[in-house]
């Protein structure tokens, strides 16, 4: 090994011990006196961690190391985890080795030699360096690179327990090493024009690391990059632009080899020669404890460094929001203006939007860069100095799962807030609704004789018109460069409403803020990009960097968390961020809601696990809509803004029937079922002619909730509840009356629930005069038919009898099925038929010929809708006005 200590505590100790007396307990007093020294030391210096550690005291002791590095610009000093050792007075001494670094004349870079027998002893000294030169620096100093072309798994240990922040991709490829070895060059060449050819110098002057410097672990390197002589050039004068090496040199298949000596001059590198390190002894006097070799000081190591690195910026916000709750909301005249952080000389910069420069804003940041403590810093400054009255948000985050705009839940500001991208119709709606907004807001503008919206505000200042801004988190979603078939109407309505917005929002005081963390993959629109005026950079790829401002990567690759590169027109601004704690934006959060009140509109929240059930609520607004005689049931809320519950309005009219169908292995189907009964109960209160409600209940026993329900309502007298063998009599009563014109005004509603396990209509029973007179009556065999001819002998004949005449007479048959294709058990119904018999179809989850089978739009498919109970979705087909509505069942 050819790194020597620079510290040397064992010719301390053997002064001291040279003079000691023979008294065994004066001796014992005496190296504890020089113990507690040492730990002061310790304590102190943060390169002597691995002396004598105590686990009790892991968190003081990187508190201290956090405190000593704080102000740190280069690694004067590093230790490595090793140690040398000295026998004084009979004892032995193990001092921690400890080397002068990137400030020093000594080899920048490490060169690692071990054979197969000594591997697992190479990678312990690999992980002591990099955790140590890790802990020696403020958080976000040193940017990580691991090399693993032959698959070693060596690095293994760093990249499960180091954030991901801290490192790149695992590099395995031949392509990916020659681009990190481009980006590497591209950062020389960067340090010889502008720091001066000394990386270390410049950030000393500039008193913190600006330009964080680049660790490149290279794994079995003779194998993995020997091809690579551009590499050797950075090896040796790589630290000049902050840039070190760390290889991995398997000598066990290279004995030709006299250790690393094929690497050239020495004095570009260390070499750890790991066949002949020590052990470590367990009960020295003063022993090294690498950090790793303890469970404890290795999870407070990982801790630290981890917190460090995704620590967020904390740049003090100078907006005095406290102040701005106190005042009256301020008004948008020609600009929205709101603080989002500062520069180096302490400049204030300000999001801009407005009709001329600044029309929409992009922002792009890979995870852990500071893109959502922008967005908030955006959002909070416009919820608290502007009014609702005065501008209105709609918040998207199209993560799964997306949990950052939960915080603005009641924020009347904002008009809808979308948390999940489960749905993409739903993203659609929203669009959809901002669209209109436009329509109706060029007639406004148009009738007034004005072109935009600063000029229509200006006559009308008692009815001026809000601004309007669209945050799109995770925009990449809403651009995908592959789409399947189902998908494409859907995507091509999103981005043409997109690309409207993008080129006429501004005149209209509608504008856009997109966020993501990539654009790979993406296909956005230039007519889209091309009218992004605003363009906010923060760390992110070359390629990404490169694509929203041509010659940005050499600014944006060397950005810190928090740290932005910001375009507008013709000039470039880096700053950086605004934080503010969680608990902070809380508090001024309930204050914006007080300041508000009540008045303003309620938003539109949606969720992707939300479900609705049938209450209080629903039955409500049934009976505020219940202006006729019609029969009506509610089956769900749109998926829409408005979330409106979504009616069924039975007339007298033929084909005026429903059917329901899908996938129920769940009681997806029967949920909808239910409620679409419960609805019609409901409905039956407000009519000025009650309708009478039979229900055919041929569900599974297994189905409990749905046969609770059902038979809870009979026992509370709302409905006639039958099995199917006992309905023939009903069905032939109710046919009877249609073809004799008996039914006095008086509407029958009729459900069939499960009509696939309707044994009798399967066997088309023929109706026996038992199922109305008992069984030992003498007409028991008697069957029964209509005096007008009709033949109403079989449960089939007579439910057919009803489905095509009862309509018109104020009778209509709701059926739930599974398939379609087993109505009635007829071999084949036409399109034509199907569609003359139910003029409203409520459709769930189904096989996707089902779609081919009912002549369905291209872009129904049923196949896609999710069968989730917690995420239920279903369309609802008018036949008549030919109108498809996408909706949330209700559920019990």
């Amino acid at each position: 090994m050819t790194i020597k200590p620079i510290i040397d505590l064992s010719q301390l100790i053997a002064v001291c011990m040279s003079t000691l007396p023979n008294s065994k307990e004066e001796v014992e007093n005496i190296k504890h006196e020089i113990m507690q020294d040492v730990e002061r030391i310790r304590d102190a210096y943060a390169p002597l961690i691995q002396i004598n550690y105590n686990t009790l005291d892991a968190i003081k002791l990187f508190s201290n190391i956090k405190r000593n590095v704080a102000s740190a610009t280069s690694v004067d000093f590093l230790p490595d985890g090793l140690h040398t050792e000295d026998i004084v007075g009979g004892f032995r001494i193990e001092t921690p080795t400890i080397m002068s670094w990137q400030k020093g004349n000594s080899g920048k870079n490490f060169v690692i030699s071990y054979d197969k027998e000594n591997e697992s002893k190479a990678k312990t000294v690999l992980n002591n360096i990099v955790t140590n030169i890790l802990i020696s620096l403020p958080g976000k100093s040193f940017r990580l690179h691991f090399i693993d072309m032959t698959y070693t798994g060596q690095a293994s240990f760093l990249t499960q327990h180091l954030d991901k922040s801290i490192y790149d991709d695992l590099i395995t490829e031949y392509d990916k090493c020659r681009i990190l070895q481009d980006e590497l060059k591209e950062k020389m060449n960067d340090s010889l024009e502008d720091y001066g050819g000394n990386l270390v110098d410049y950030n000393h002057n500039k008193g913190k690391v600006v330009v964080p410097y680049d660790l490149v672990v290279i794994l079995d390197y003779r194998k993995s990059v020997s091809n690579f002589q551009e590499m050797l050039s950075l090896f040796e004068n790589g630290h000049k632009g902050g840039i070190y090496f760390v290889l991995m040199n398997n000598v066990s298949e290279n004995d030709e080899y006299n250790g690393a000596s094929f690497l050239g001059n020495d004095k570009y590198y260390n070499e750890i020669d790991v066949k002949s390190l020590p052990e470590h002894s367990q009960n020295c006097f003063i022993g090294v404890t690498p950090i790793l070799d303890d469970e404890t000081l290795a999870k407070a190591c990982f801790d630290f460094i981890n917190s460090e690195a995704t620590a967020k910026p904390q740049i003090t916000h100078n907006f005095d929001y406290n102040r701005a709750l106190s005042n009256s909301f301020a008004t948008i005249d020609k600009e929205l203006l709101i603080p989002v952080g500062q520069t180096n000389d302490a400049q204030n910069v300000d999001f801009k939007l407005d009709s001329v420069g600044h029309n929409h804003a992009f922002i792009i940041g890979q995870s852990g860069s500071g893109k959502s403590v922008l967005l908030h810093d955006i959002i909070m400054g416009a919820i608290t100095k502007f009014s609702p009255d005065e501008l209105q948000l709609y918040l998207m985050d199209m993560k799964v799962g997306g949990v950052e705009f939960n915080r603005y839940r009641n924020v009347k500001h904002v008009k809808a807030l979308l948390v999940d991208n489960t749905d993409m119709q739903i993203t659609l709606e929203i669009l959809r609704e901002i669209n209109n907004r436009m329509r109706e807001r060029g007639k406004r503008f148009r009738d007034g004789g004005v072109s935009n919206i600063i000029e229509y505000n200006k006559r009308n200042l008692n009815s001026r018109v809000p601004r309007i801004i669209i945050v799109i988190d995770e925009c990449h979603v809403l651009f995908p460069s592959i789409q399947s078939s189902a998908e494409i109407k859907t995507y091509r309505e999103i981005m043409s409403i997109l690309t409207k917005i993008a080129k006429e929002g501004r005149s209209q005081g509608v504008h856009l803020v997109f966020a993501t963390q990539t654009l790979a993959q993406t296909d956005i629109p230039d007519e889209i990009i091309n009218n992004v005026s605003d363009r906010f950079l923060l760390k992110c790829s070359q390629n990404d960097s490169e694509r929203m401002v041509e010659g940005s990567s050499r600014d944006t690759t060397n950005l810190n968390t928090g740290e932005i590169f910001y375009h507008e027109v013709n000039k470039n601004t880096i700053f950086k961020s605004f934080f503010m704690p969680t608990s902070q934006s809380a508090v001024i959060i309930d204050e914006v809601i007080k300041k508000v009140g009540e008045n303003a509109k309620e938003q539109f929240y949606f969720v992707g696990t939300q479900t609705f059930k049938f209450n209080e609520k629903v039955a409500s607004e049934l009976e505020q809509n219940h202006q006729t005689d019609d029969i009506l049931m509610m089956v769900g809320r749109t998926i829409d803004t408005q979330m409106k519950p979504l009616k069924l309005k039975l007339t007298k009219d033929m084909g005026e029937n429903v059917i329901l169908f899908g996938i129920n292995d769940e009681e997806q189907v029967s949920r909808t079922s239910i409620a679409a009964l419960r609805s019609a109960i409901v409905s039956n209160k407000f009519n000025n002619t009650r309708n009478r409600i039979v229900v055919i209940n041929c569900l599974s026993q297994h189905q409990n909730k749905a046969n609770e329900i059902l038979h809870n309502l009979e026992s509370d007298g709302h409905l006639e509840l039958l099995t199917p063998r006992s309905s023939g009599e009903k069905l032939l009563e109710i046919a009877q009356e249609i073809s004799d014109g008996t039914l006095e005004d008086k509407g029958t509603l009729l459900f069939i629930l499960g009509q696939e396990r309707f044994n009798e209509l399967r066997q088309d029973v023929k109706i026996a005069k038992s199922d109305k007179k008992d069984e030992d009556s003498a007409f028991t065999d008697m069957t029964f038919s209509s005096d007008a001819g009709d033949n109403f002998e079989s449960y089939k004949s007579a439910l057919e009898y009803i489905i095509e005449n009862g309509p018109e007479k104020g009778v209509h048959v709701v059926i739930q099925i599974d398939k379609p294709g087993n109505l009635l058990f007829k071999e084949f119904f036409s399109v034509n038929e199907f569609n003359n018999m139910f003029h409203h179809l409520v459709m769930l989850k189904s096989e996707s010929r089902i779609s081919t089978t009912l002549n369905l739009d291209d872009d129904i498919h049923l196949e896609n809708l999710s069968s989730d109970i917690d995420r239920l979705r279903a369309i609802y087909y008018q036949v008549n006005e030919m109108r498809y509505t996408l909706f949330s069942p209700f559920g019990y």
